[in-house]
C-alpha cells in the first residue's frame, strides 16, 4: 500500500482480501490517505490504523514470508459507537418462551420475508408466499445501512428492491394482507445484529401503532445473501441465516430451495420435551389440506427406550385425535444402537428423503446443537427452527 510497497502489500491486494464492497466511501478515503506514505511496515501500519480509526474501520498487519500484508475489515475503530450487547442465553430463553406463547394465541399469522435484493432472498419470498394462508399477512422487510451505499448492480438499490416487491404484491393480495417495510440500521451494526434487534424490538411497539408489525409467526430467510451468489446447492451458513437461527426469538425458516408446485411435505423431529411440544403446536398452523406431516422420534434400540418411544407416539396420537387436522399426519419411530451419534442416524434417515421442510425444536442460544447444525448444513431442503417452550405442556400431554 503506497510507497512502502517493499514492506507492505499493494492496496489492491489488501482490498481484495477485505470487506471493501461494504465500505466503498471509507476505503476510497483510506486509499487517498495512505497512498504515497513512506516508511517501514510498522510505521505504515500505525498510520493506517490512525486513518481507520477515524473511518470506523479495523486494520491488521499479517506477515507472509517477511513481507507485510494489510487486511482491512468493517468494524469499529476506537471511537466508533459500539454495537448493543448480545442478550445472554438466559435472556434469549425467557424471550423465546414468551414469544412462543404469544404466537400460539395469535388469531392470524404473520409471515415475514427478509430481503437484500439477492436471488436467494427472493427464494425466501417465494416460500413465504407458498406458506401463507388466506387470513395471513405477508410482509417483506429490507434492512439497509444508514450510509445507503449503492451497489453497482441496480437491482440491489433500496428503491429498486422496494419497487420489485410492491409491484409483485399489489395485484397479488389485498392491501390489508401485505406490507413492505424498510429498516435502517447504523453502518457500524452488522446486518446479523440488526435482524436480531429489529425482531426483538417488535414487542416494544404499542399495539395501537398503525406502523406496528406483529411478531413473525415465521421469519423466512435466504440461506445466503449477496456475498454468496452461487446457484449451486448451498452447504455453508449465510451470515444472516446463521444469526437468525441462534438469537431471533421467533420461528425461522431457512430457505435453500424455492417451493414446489404440488402439495408440501413437512417432517418434525420430536421428543418428549416441552420445546418439542411447542414446536409441534406451532407447526400445525403451516400445512394445508393437501399437505402432509411426518413426526419422527429417534430412540435407543433397547427395550426400555422402545417402551418410552411407544408411549410418546401414543401421546401425539391422542393429541391428534382430540385436535384433528385437515392434513395427513404420520408418526415414525427410528431405533439406533446405543452410542451411535444422532447425526449419523439422521444422515441415514434423511439422506434420500424428499421432505420439502424439515422442522426441529432448538434451544435459543449462541450456538446451534449438533443435530440442528448438521441439518442446516447438509439437508437438501428447507429448515424450520423453533425456539421457546412451556413446561406445563408436558403435563398437559401426559
Amino acid at each position: 500500500m503506497g510507497a512502502g510497497a517493499s514492506t507492505i502489500a499493494d492496496y489492491k491486494e489488501a482490498a481484495s482480501k477485505s470487506d471493501e464492497a461494504s465500505f466503498p466511501e471509507a476505503f476510497a478515503k483510506l486509499k487517498t490517505a495512505v497512498d504515497g506514505f513512506e516508511g517501514d511496515a510498522a510505521a505504515a501500519l500505525a498510520y493506517a490504523e490512525e486513518q481507520c480509526k477515524a473511518l470506523s474501520l479495523k486494520v491488521t498487519l499479517q506477515s507472509d514470508n517477511g513481507e507485510g500484508k494489510l487486511y482491512v475489515t468493517g468494524g469499529g475503530g476506537g471511537d466508533a459507537p459500539a454495537e448493543e450487547a448480545e442478550p445472554s442465553n438466559e435472556e434469549l430463553e425467557k424471550i423465546s418462551n414468551e414469544v412462543a406463547l404469544e404466537l400460539l394465541e395469535a388469531k392470524t399469522q404473520s409471515i415475514v420475508c427478509l430481503t437484500d435484493g439477492s436471488n436467494n432472498a427472493h427464494k425466501a419470498f417465494e416460500v413465504a408466499k407458498a406458506l401463507r394462508k388466506d387470513d395471513d399477512v405477508l410482509s417483506v422487510v429490507h434492512i439497509k445501512s444508514d450510509k445507503d451505499y449503492h451497489d453497482a448492480t441496480t437491482n440491489f438499490k433500496s428503491d429498486q428492491i422496494q419497487l420489485r416487491y410492491e409491484t409483485e404484491l399489489t395485484p397479488l393480495l389485498p392491501s390489508s394482507k401485505w406490507r413492505y417495510d424498510m429498516v435502517t440500521k447504523k453502518d457500524n451494526v452488522s446486518t446479523k445484529r440488526a435482524v436480531g434487534l429489529w425482531v426483538s424490538g417488535l414487542r416494544d411497539v404499542p399495539i395501537d401503532d398503525p406502523k406496528r408489525l406483529p411478531m413473525p409467526n415465521f421469519l423466512c430467510i435466504g440461506f445466503s445473501g449477496r456475498k454468496n451468489m452461487s446457484d449451486e446447492a448451498p452447504s455453508v451458513l449465510g451470515q444472516v441465516a446463521d444469526l437468525s437461527l441462534r438469537t431471533v426469538p421467533c420461528p425461522c425458516v431457512v430457505v435453500k430451495y424455492p417451493p414446489s408446485d404440488g402439495p408440501k411435505s413437512f417432517c418434525l423431529l420430536v421428543a418428549d420435551l416441552p420445546r418439542c411440544w411447542m414446536a409441534f403446536e406451532l407447526l400445525l398452523h403451516l400445512p394445508g389440506p393437501e399437505d402432509s406431516l411426518k413426526l419422527i422420534h429417534i430412540h435407543e434400540d433397547v427395550a426400555a427406550k422402545l417402551g418410552e418411544a411407544e408411549d410418546l407416539k401414543q401421546k401425539y396420537e391422542k393429541y391428534l385425535s382430540e385436535h384433528p387436522t385437515k392434513f395427513k399426519v404420520d408418526f415414525e419411530l427410528k431405533g439406533m444402537e446405543r452410542g451411535t451419534p444422532k447425526t449419523g442416524v439422521i444422515h441415514e434417515l434423511l439422506d434420500n428423503a424428499t421432505y420439502e421442510y424439515i422442522a426441529l425444536a432448538t434451544h435459543p442460544k449462541d450456538h446451534i446443537g449438533s443435530v440442528a447444525d448438521y441439518l442446516i448444513k447438509n439437508y437438501k431442503g428447507n429448515i424450520i427452527c423453533f425456539k421457546g417452550e412451556d413446561a406445563a405442556r408436558n403435563v398437559m400431554y401426559a
